[in-house]
């Protein structure tokens, strides 16, 4: 017996008279972006290993995606496979191919109107760079302040500190060297005006290639605990790094997009948007796929109610902060692989995050429910394309069985053609690509929903996200309907049925939103 949601509206108020309505409008993120692991993606020449010439010769699959932004993972000569220890910043990895190929590669996304991020690693190099190299065999040589180095003997600094996961020091003969994730990784020494500099030049290099924006790798850690034989305060000094380092690059392009990991609470994230553009939202990210594989909002006030409260804790430190919103990374285990394969689950989250404000960030392969647990190369697995471009550079266990794009392609009801279908929405209106955002609060942790709203348009988005169908007692016409996940949704008089796991959008009078910020569920 289906749920029978009875919506009771509290007041009516035009929308200038909105108390709990949180304008938004300096959330300016409205581009979808795709993360791309090089290695893993599209192999144009028949060696296995993902390159250059394989994405540029497939830009017209995320062109179709509607994708208007690619992120490359590390590109840059590395010993290891994902890349995130540098040799040379001013280079590409061989196996990707020539500089000539990544070149080409930006040039032909931008003839579709894609933009390219890089992967910018500063926090740390490799210790094969020819620099550390030089500073470890010869400690007075002029690279030794470019990286962290003590005497044993210096009780000044703690070496047993451990920002991460392991000791962060590590011993060379009667020295030590700091590096936060390994000690293959040693970190720059961001202190060091020399190293600001050095950093500033290596991006306006790449924007002089065409490269539009970077993503910040690590970016709370420039200043970690235990580096430094100062009181620092260790948030001060990151955010004085950013600006600087920033500053410098956007005297070469203004409007470069930049977007940063700062791994952490969203407290905690939010005095970095008064350096950064845009940072991801991993809070954000871990409560939508809670919420989805519950089949319940159990977090906390609601999974909107908590966003909204996020929203006003950035914009104290930005009026211009830009929300970077995803699901998994190359850091996690893959979504599809969280919900256990459930492909109704899959497009429920989906549905949610990408019709959410800010940017929206996929994952290669995400769009078609690969899957995949740590280590990381396993999830880091060749995409599934069907054809000839399918990389072999690891052995797939987790997709055997997937469907392929050319074979998703074909089937309406697909993973990859639900994510067309949103993404599709985001660019048709302009509401829920750029517009404002109220939540809507239930009193039963079954549904989920808010209002994305501009000036002209307003779009109520409700996700129901039990395993039962719910009817919802509202007043809604077929012309009224945007767009709904199951064709199975019903309109009876004065109400809609939604189906179990699905979505429906609605347009609502401009003029009337406050309608939709507190709604009364009663189960009936």
């Amino acid at each position: 017996m289906k749920q029978r949601i009875m919506l009771f509206l509290f007041g009516f108020f035009v929308l200038c008279g909105c108390s709990n309505s949180t304008s938004l409008d300096n959330n300016k993120g409205s581009n979808v972006f795709y993360e791309i692991f090089v290695r893993a993606f599209a192999d144009s020449d028949g060696d296995g290993i993902g390159d250059f010439n394989g994405i540029t010769e497939n830009l017209d699959y995320l062109d179709s995606l509607g994708i208007e932004g690619i992120w490359l993972l590390p590109v840059y000569p590395s010993p290891s496979y994902h890349g995130y220890d540098i040799t040379d910043y001013y280079d590409v990895n061989s196996d990707y191919g020539s500089l000539e190929d990544f070149k080409n590669l930006v040039d032909e996304a931008h003839k579709r109107d894609i933009k390219v991020i890089l992967d910018m690693v500063l926090n740390h190099a490799s210790s094969e760079h020819p620099w550390f190299v030089e500073s470890k065999e010869d400690s007075n040589s002029s690279y030794s302040d470019y990286f962290i180095w003590a005497n044993e003997n210096d009780n000044t600094y703690d070496f047993n500190a451990t920002p991460i996961d392991g000791k962060a020091w590590s011993k060379f003969n009667d020295r030590y060297y700091y590096g936060a994730f390994w000690h293959g990784m040693p970190d720059w020494n961001a202190s060091n005006p020399k190293v600001r500099e050095e950093f500033i030049n290596i991006g306006q290099y790449w924007i002089d290639l065409g490269v539009d924006g970077f993503r910040l790798d690590a970016a709370k850690y420039m200043y970690a605990e235990g580096e430094y034989n100062l009181e620092l305060n260790l948030l001060e000094e990151n955010l004085d790094f950013w600006n600087e380092v920033i500053t410098g690059w956007k005297d070469s392009k203004e409007d470069l997009h930049i977007v940063s990991e700062v791994w952490s609470s969203s407290s905690s994230v939010a005095p970095y948007f008064s350096s950064l553009d845009s940072n991801f939202n991993f809070d954000l990210a871990d409560s939508i796929v809670s919420v989805v594989k519950r089949e319940r909002d159990l977090s906390g006030f609601g999974l909107m109610k908590n966003l909204k409260r996020m929203y006003e804790n950035f914009s104290k430190y930005s009026d211009d902060f830009n929300d970077a919103v995803f699901l998994t990374n190359h850091d996690q285990d893959r979504v599809m692989s969280v919900l256990n394969g459930d492909l109704d689950r899959m497009k429920l989250a989906a549905d949610i995050y990408l019709l959410l404000p800010g940017t929206p960030y996929i994952y290669y392969g995400e769009e078609l429910g690969m899957m995949g647990r740590k280590p990381d190369e396993d999830i880091r697995l060749p995409f599934k394309w069907g054809n000839e471009y399918e990389t072999s550079w690891r052995t797939d266990t987790y997709n055997t069985d997937l469907e392929s794009v050319l074979e998703q392609k074909e089937n309406d009801d697909s993973l990859l053609n639900h994510y067309r279908k949103l993404i599709d929405l985001r660019s048709k209106y302009v509401s829920l690509r750029e517009g404002d955002f109220v939540p809507v609060k239930f009193n039963k942790n079954f549904m989920i929903g808010n209002v994305r709203y501009t000036e002209d348009e307003a779009i109520l988005v409700l996700h129901n996200v039990s395993e039962k169908d719910c009817e919802i007692l509202v007043e809604v016409q077929e012309e009224d309907v945007v767009f709904s996940t199951n064709s199975s949704y019903t309109l009876e008089d004065k109400s809609v049925i939604i189906p179990s796991k699905g979505t429906i959008l609605l347009k609502v009078p401009v003029e009337s939103i406050s309608l939709y910020e507190e709604l009364e569920v009663v189960i009936g």
